[in-house]
């Protein structure tokens, strides 16, 4: 019986972390198309270079991104712009 609460444990404990990422705003820098949650692209700013931009202009340029069924990031404007592309 162990055996088999171990794979639905992780499971389960999966699914509550693809809920909880799902809750999170992401955001991609469209120049390297990193990716990353709003909440660590702002913990990064104070280290952002301001030689040619404030951190606030680099952080403005972030793009917001969902995944697509596909699992790929998908801007979200696109999302709710094309029928075509959907939400994961």
């Amino acid at each position: 019986m162990k055996n088999q609460a171990q794979p639905v444990a992780r499971t389960l404990a999966e699914v509550v972390e693809k809920l909880e990422a799902k809750k999170q705003k992401h955001l991609m820098n469209p120049e390297t198309g990193s990716v990353d949650t709003e909440k660590n692209w702002r913990s990064e700013m104070p280290g952002w270079d301001e030689e040619i931009t404030t951190q606030q202009e680099q952080y403005n340029s972030l793009v917001e991104v969902k995944k697509d069924r596909n699992g790929d990031w998908v801007e979200a404007d696109k999302l709710k712009k094309d029928p075509s592309y959907t939400a994961r």
